[in-house]
């Protein structure tokens, strides 16, 4: 059959598919009409997809296949329409997809909470969807004719996708003799000073995937007519070269680059961002840049990047607002895991080049163990839009969770909205309270902290600088100069919001939020050094190596005792007579030792005081997590005082630094 009459055959086969599943739909439950009939049967049939249960994730499922049919769903992509429905569009993959290669078409008419099967679009594969007239009803598709090298071909829709007629396709360039065809990726079309480029790769024997792919880039007058092949034209392919790899590198087995973005950089050029393929090395996160030549119509090697998830497919748009540069990606945290794909991190750049992280979007949440997690869950080749006058973000996510046979083998393609996302801009990038310990340690992602000071503080100094360069900090309301903001503390307790703002007060990030209270002890700590032999003075607090002969850690300090301490470290086990410590009150004020329990019973009955609220959770990390207790007593100032030492554990002392 023609792609026409096949066409016209796969939508008769729809039309019963719909029918048949609205009687399984009533007799077994939607579940079983879509493991069989694919998601347009179900969908048409009633089934309603919302967001996917048992999930912390908040997203809105778009389509589900049912896993042991060997087919799954990938590739998508996605545009808000004039008319404010969103389209998402995905294909099928797998050892049990034996059928046309037709690209799925979905929309929801409520902003995202539920989706519909429109139709396929008939012999389209890897394609993105996109318009060029934000009043019109005409959308594109521009990808291939199979899942596998074949011709570029684009496709319109003169209604807001509900038909993709043959008659309304075409193909827009072949393969050659030792290039069958093209292979791609629902990438961006970028419209740029009054072109349209589209990024694909060219492949050539001997067709090793990562290795055999040459970038080309398209492009056509944005106004002319689309479907007309004579108005576009190509680069040369430009296959990955090796030199290009630093000699500092390990060797990479199979080097090369694929699924590009087409991007305007700062310089008003456009670039071509490729995803490298470094596998099986665990460098990753590094991404190809090509510049495209206006004079010779060529793309010429630029650099190598490091982006965070630059090793897997990425979208890259640049925000009209800020001019900022965004992805969605998938960045490798572990040199364990060549492909990892089980957080989904949301990164910037100001010059296209410079990548950061600012926040991990989505992380598995299904509590598998970490190996599994990464072999069975991906949050990946998310396709994304800025939304609501460039407020929000929409994506659609290739999906593997929950039921899924491996992280690649995706089993759902989803849908998320980020709101506000330039709040996420808008933080601290580092910030220090003056006295303070903090749990957790500072980290501009997170943003609720406790804190323990000093019971003899007054006033607590705010030190913070913004992540964008203009921004304001602003504390508890109170402007933070470069030098730092005194903030009075009275009481025994201090809630401070910290937030960074544009400058403008058009922005505003999510703010930091502090409680902090004071030293809970019967009086105010005294000043304390100590003399000896057998010891070393080092800092405390949890995490720090608790013997010198040990790699045992204290955990489970208490904030009150992790700002402004030392304490005298010895080895576990010392022979009797080998550790001798003596402290000497500088002040008056209660000095402040620990030991294990027995040590601690030693102490007390030398005139020493539980202090049994400040040695909850406190131990060290042998294999039984021995508790340490903390204990006080009264000095009088120029008082000298012995710390009795006893058992492996023996007695520690809090000395000034």
């Amino acid at each position: 059959l023609s792609s026409s009459a096949t066409c016209t055959a796969t939508t008769t086969m729809a039309v019963f598919a719909v029918l048949f599943a609205a009687v399984l739909c009533f007799t077994r439950g939607a579940d079983a009409s879509c493991s069989g009939l694919g998601d347009g049967a179900c969908r048409a049939a009633g089934a309603t997809p919302n967001l996917i249960p048992d999930s912390t994730l908040n997203l809105t499922e778009v389509v589900w296949h049912w896993e042991p049919e060997h087919i799954y769903v990938g590739s998508p992509s996605i545009l808000r329409l004039p008319n404010s429905d969103i389209l998402i569009t995905a294909d099928r993959f797998g050892t049990g997809f034996t059928t046309a290669r037709n690209l799925s078409v979905y929309r929801s008419k409520d902003d995202g909470a539920t989706w519909e099967f429109v139709t396929w679009a008939c012999n389209q594969y890897w394609s993105n969807v996109f318009n060029r007239n934000s009043s019109a009803s005409e959308v594109y598709l521009l990808g291939t004719t199979t899942d596998s090298a074949s011709p570029i071909k684009i496709a319109l829709s003169r209604d807001n996708g509900d038909n993709w007629l043959e008659k309304d396709s075409a193909i827009l360039f072949n393969g050659t003799e030792g290039a069958k065809g093209f292979e791609t990726g629902p990438t961006p079309a970028l419209f740029h000073q009054g072109r349209v480029y589209r990024a694909v790769e060219q492949f050539r024997a001997p067709y090793a995937w990562g290795r055999d792919y040459e970038a080309v880039l398209l492009s056509a007058e944005a106004e002319s007519d689309l479907l007309d092949a004579a108005n576009w034209k190509r680069t040369p392919a430009v296959p990955f070269n090796t030199s290009w790899i630093p000699s500092s590198w390990p060797k990479l087995e199979n080097p090369g680059y694929l699924e590009g973005n087409a991007v305007a950089g700062p310089d008003g050029h456009v670039y071509n961002i490729l995803r490298f393929n470094t596998r099986p090395s665990v460098l990753g996160n590094k991404a190809v840049a090509l510049r495209l030549d206006p004079e010779s119509h060529t793309l010429q090697f630029h650099s190598i990047i490091d982006l965070p998830g630059g090793h897997t497919k990425f979208v890259i748009h640049r925000d009209p607002v800020s001019g900022l540069y965004v992805t969605l990606s998938n960045n490798n945290t572990d040199i364990k895991y060549v492909d990892e794909r089980n957080k989904l991190v949301f990164c910037v750049s100001e010059d296209l080049f410079n990548w950061e992280i600012i926040e991990t979007l989505l992380e598995d949440d299904t509590g598998l163990a970490p190996d599994d997690s990464v072999a069975y869950t991906g949050f990946h080749y998310v396709d994304w839009h800025f939304d609501n006058a460039n407020k929000d973000i929409i994506s659609a996510i290739r999906t593997a969770y929950r039921g899924a046979n491996s992280y690649h083998n995706s089993n759902r393609i989803t849908f998320k909205r980020l709101s506000n996302w330039r709040t996420m801009l808008h933080t601290v990038i580092t910030l220090s309270l003056g006295g303070v310990a903090l749990a957790p340690a500072f980290d501009p992602t997170v943003h609720d902290y406790s804190g323990a000071a000093q019971y003899n503080v007054s006033t607590i100094k705010v030190v913070a600088s913004p992540r964008m360069s203009g921004d304001d900090v602003l504390a508890n309301g109170q402007p933070v100069p470069p030098e730092g903001l005194e903030v009075p503390f009275s009481g025994t307790e201090l809630t401070m919001s910290i937030v960074a703002r544009s400058a403008s007060g058009e922005f505003e990030g999510r703010p930091y939020n502090f409680d902090i209270v004071k030293a809970i002890l019967p009086g105010p700590a005294a000043i304390v050094s100590a003399t000896g032999v057998g010891f070393e003075s080092k800092r405390f607090g949890s995490g720090v190596e608790a013997y010198s002969n040990r790699h045992y850690t204290f955990e489970g300090v208490a904030l009150q005792l992790q700002s402004g301490f030392n304490f005298t470290q010895l080895p576990g086990g010392a022979p009797a007579g080998s550790v001798q410590i003596h402290g000497e009150a500088q002040t008056a004020g209660l000095a402040i030792a620990f030991a294990s329990y027995s040590g601690s019973k030693s102490l007390q009955a030398n005139g020493w005081d539980l202090q049994a609220q400040l040695s909850i959770g406190f131990h060290y990390t042998d294999a039984n997590d021995t508790g340490m207790f903390v204990v006080t007593r009264k000095v009088s100032k120029g008082e000298v005082f012995p710390v009795h030492q006893v058992g492996w554990p023996g007695a520690m002392l809090l000395v000034a630094p």
